[in-house]
């Protein structure tokens, strides 16, 4: 059994505060107040206060949100686990529903070192909150998003392990968000500029960390809920939006204005599929590079002080994509490949 202090990442730094793990070392912790880092962007439209009804808490239903809702997500995904874990997928998971709920997560890859698999949480995560959203009496929540994540966080309570997760889910006019730990969101609209039509960087969510490359996670050991202290987000939605949502592997490597990017450069907008597939080999490419300091994760490195090469570059990791594109539900034609 480890204890309460464990050996900072490869061994840099001894931890002494209430926070005991990072993405490479296993979850021993109290809940300290939350630290948010950001890079780039302004949260929007912010985080909500109010969440919804816990599912214990819910009445019985007959219609089920997805019919609540004045848009429709598109939506594909894509994985490319990291190099040392192809042989057995990585640790990351990830669902989408129908045209009306995704969400990312990325398991704990220090749990091997006990000899426990943190893609069974992970996996079990999305699937259970994919599930919520099949569960008739879910037509009275206000917030899904945040529900069905904690729905799955109470059903996942007998699985050893940990993950950070977050869930979208279109709720009328707009899409809400419960982002727990360092997977994050995008969401990118076409705006007027000097060169024209471009997708533009409209929302974004910020990481929930204690400390760099210390997320909050579910599970084992850990005294963080969705519902407690999960960061809530409410964006309204226009047709024609895209959202992304990925794992750390995705946005330690890329930023916002990378994403949009890659969506203005691709001629075929309406195939998800393959822009799910050239974020993820971007962000693929980016880890590899060990020289560029322009990164997130370096940037994010030298503001916490970390020194070192591996500090620089980009990060090798588990990378999963999910593009959803936003279409009105009044559209006839659904303009867009899976």
């Amino acid at each position: 059994m480890l204890r309460k202090g464990s050996l900072d990442c490869f061994g840099l730094g001894f931890i002494t505060s209430n926070t005991y793990f990072c993405k490479w070392c296993l979850p021993f912790f109290t809940s300290p107040s939350t630290l948010m880092t950001q890079f780039g962007y302004s949260v929007g439209s912010g985080i909500k206060n109010s969440i919804g009804s816990s599912p214990a808490a819910m009445n019985e239903g007959l219609i089920s949100p997805k019919f609540n809702k004045n848009f429709k997500f598109l939506s594909s995904s894509h994985k490319i686990p990291h190099p040392d874990k192809a042989y057995t997928g990585g640790e990351d998971a990830c669902f989408t529903f129908e045209d009306s709920a995704v969400g990312v997560a990325d398991g704990v890859g220090g749990w091997a070192e006990v000899g426990v698999d943190s893609s069974i949480y992970s996996n079990a995560l999305m699937n259970k909150a994919k599930s919520f959203f099949s569960m008739p009496k879910i037509s009275l929540s206000s917030d899904p998003a945040t529900d069905s994540l904690q729905f799955a966080y109470e059903q996942c309570l007998d699985i050893t392990g940990s993950s950070t997760g977050i869930v979208a889910a279109i709720v009328g006019n707009n899409v809400k968000l419960c982002n727990v730990g360092d997977s994050r969101a995008v969401l990118l609209r076409e705006t007027h500029t000097q060169e024209g039509l471009r997708y533009k960087v409209q929302e974004y969510t910020v990481e929930q960390t204690y400390r760099f490359n210390f997320p909050y996670q579910l599970g084992t050991n850990s005294t963080t809920t969705p519902k407690k202290h999960g960061l809530k987000y409410d964006w309204s939605l226009q047709d024609g939006d895209y959202l992304v949502l990925g794992s750390d592997g995705v946005f330690d490597n890329l930023w916002g204005d990378d994403i949009a990017s890659i969506l203005n450069s691709t001629s075929d907008k309406s195939d998800v599929s393959k822009l799910a597939q050239k974020i993820s080999l971007k962000a693929s490419e980016v880890a590899e590079d060990s020289y560029n300091t322009k990164t997130p994760w370096a940037v994010g490195a030298k503001k916490a002080g970390k020194m070192g090469p591996i500090w620089t570059g980009g990060k090798m990791d588990d990378i999963t994509v999910v593009v959803s594109k936003v279409i009105g539900c009044n559209t006839t034609s659904l303009d867009a490949k899976l």
